[in-house]
Parts: C-alpha cells; sequence; structure tokens
C-alpha cells in the first residue's frame, strides 16, 4: 500500500485514527480496520473512500486528471501500453497509467495539460477529461 507505507502513515497522521491494513497474497482486495474517537473515524473514513476513488479513475487526483473514454473510443485504448506511458513521462515527466478499461489518470508536475494532450491524440481525442474540481 503505497512505497514504503507512506500513504497508509499520512492517512493516519491526518485522521488522527489508528488504521491497520489487512491484504491476502495476491489479493486486489483488503480490508481496512479503523479505530479512534469517532471524529478522527470518520475523517479516516472519507480519507480512504478519496483515495480508493482516485485509484480507480473515478476522482481526478489533485495534481491530475482522469481522461474517461466513451463506448466509440474504447478501440483506441489497447495504444495506452507501457512505452507510451514511459515516453510521455520521458517528455512530460508527468506520469500516465491506465486504472480501468475505460480511464486514463495523468498526473504529476507542471505538464500534465502537454501529457494530456498527447495521451488524447492516441485515443483519437475521444476521451473527456475530469478535473479534480469536478
Amino acid at each position: 500500500y503505497g512505497k514504503g507505507g507512506y500513504q497508509h502513515q499520512q492517512l493516519k497522521v491526518q485522521s488522527g485514527a489508528d488504521i491497520l491494513i489487512l491484504t491476502g497474497h495476491m489479493s486486489a482486495m483488503a480490508q481496512v480496520l479503523i479505530g479512534g474517537p469517532p471524529t478522527s473515524i470518520q475523517r479516516a473514513k472519507q480519507l480512504i473512500n478519496g483515495l480508493v476513488a482516485e485509484l480507480s479513475g473515478q476522482q481526478a487526483p489533485r495534481d491530475g486528471v482522469v481522461l474517461v473514454v466513451p463506448q466509440g473510443g474504447l478501440t483506441f485504448m489497447p495504444r495506452m501500453t507501457h512505452p507510451l506511458f514511459q515516453s510521455i513521462y520521458m517528455q512530460t515527466h508527468a506520469s500516465a497509467r491506465m486504472v480501468s478499461a475505460d480511464r486514463v489518470v495523468v498526473q504529476g508536475g507542471p505538464n500534465v495539460p502537454e501529457a494530456v494532450a498527447s495521451v488524447q491524440q492516441h485515443l483519437a481525442w475521444t476521451a473527456t477529461v475530469l478535473l479534480h474540481t469536478g
């Protein structure tokens, strides 16, 4: 869960709750146990739900966007490959990654718009851009 548990530690500090994450071997699912005062537990739940929304592409990260590809543009999704994402990173220093069959997240650095344009070009300009602000 994050590099060196950094996100886990951030969640604990920001919420004031004690958080234990239980994962199974090779599982995409996890159980999250939360303890503490009711207000801290509620804040932890909100933070975790926000993180899950970002990881799944339902919500854009603060430093990026989500490209939502419509049904008609899904034929272009096979173009979204690791080598393409590496090339975009080398050119823009912004990262891009597929998070679902119809969503690509682009984030990090001042060149996000340039990285978005590159991804959009490979998607034949079919994607809708979801901003952090909604």
